[in-house]
């Protein structure tokens, strides 16, 4: 667990979850669903062994297509639940959807997932750990629940982190282009696809939503980062943001000096 504190709102803090799951109970693939107050999903986080190409597709189209529909994820949004964690599992005959089972276990031989569900005041984190070949066994059900407060919170932290992103200032998008903005100055050498990972990230994007939204690897977009870290003289995610923050509002204090200015004459 001290590594998965130490790598929270990092890109390494998704793999790091991955191994710490396993040291729990063998899993496949993991997904994280965090939503805001108004039940809007926020983006997904994802993982899977050997590579996060499997997790990342499947819970990319299962939230293109599926997830309005899908019962047990709409069960654990009901808001008579909130006031505890709600934990549940489902094998992949239980699954009422014959949709939902083919395409979403069947297909990618997924026998069972453990689902867990915490809501707090700034909205709901519903994440899921899937096998394939076998189903998990009780004792590793009782295991998974009791860990699942502790991983949630952690969860919620890292998501808070790795979004640190965005005080709204005027609205939402303007306060994330005034970010972009302020990074020509600073870096006026970045690549395209350089500006392209910078936007992600300045729209609180994960690592894995990234590489998925490029069509790029994952690790082609830990690439770009530290190319873009080297060129900015930082060396986290947290520093650059904080560097963005920084220059956004150090040019939004020069523009409202200068329209006072203008006032006068």
């Amino acid at each position: 667990m001290a590594k998965l504190i130490g790598a929270m709102g990092e890109s390494e803090f998704e793999a790091e979850l991955l191994v710490t799951l396993n040291k729990l109970f063998r899993i496949d693939l993991y997904a994280v669903f965090p939503f805001d107050r108004a039940d809007r999903l926020l983006g997904i986080m994802t993982a899977s062994r050997p590579t996060t190409e499997l997790a990342r597709d499947l819970a990319c189209r299962f939230c293109n297509n599926q997830s309005r529909t899908n019962v047990a994820i709409m069960g654990g949004r009901n808001a008579s639940l909130i006031g505890g964690a709600q934990h549940w599992r489902m094998r992949w005959n239980e699954v009422p959807s014959e949709e939902i089972k083919q395409e979403f276990f069947c297909r990618v031989g997924i026998v069972e997932k453990m689902s867990t569900r915490l809501s707090s005041s700034s909205g709901t984190i519903i994440w899921s750990v899937y096998r394939r070949n076998e189903f998990f066994a009780n004792d590793e059900f009782e295991v998974f629940r009791e860990m699942s407060e502790v991983l949630s919170a952690a969860l919620a932290k890292h998501l808070r982190f790795a979004d640190l992103s965005f005080p709204i200032v005027c609205n939402g998008q303007t306060a994330r282009s005034n970010l972009l903005s302020s990074l020509g100055h600073r870096a006026p050498h970045l690549s395209g696809r350089e500006w392209e990972v910078c936007e992600g990230i300045a729209r609180g994007k994960t690592t894995n939503i990234i590489a998925g939204e490029l069509g790029i690897k994952l690790s082609s977009v830990l690439t770009y980062k530290k190319r873009i870290y080297g060129k900015l003289g930082v060396s986290t995610q947290r520093e650059l943001m904080a560097v963005m923050l920084r220059d956004a509002t150090s040019s939004r204090a020069r523009s409202e000096a200068v329209g006072r200015e203008l006032a006068k004459h």
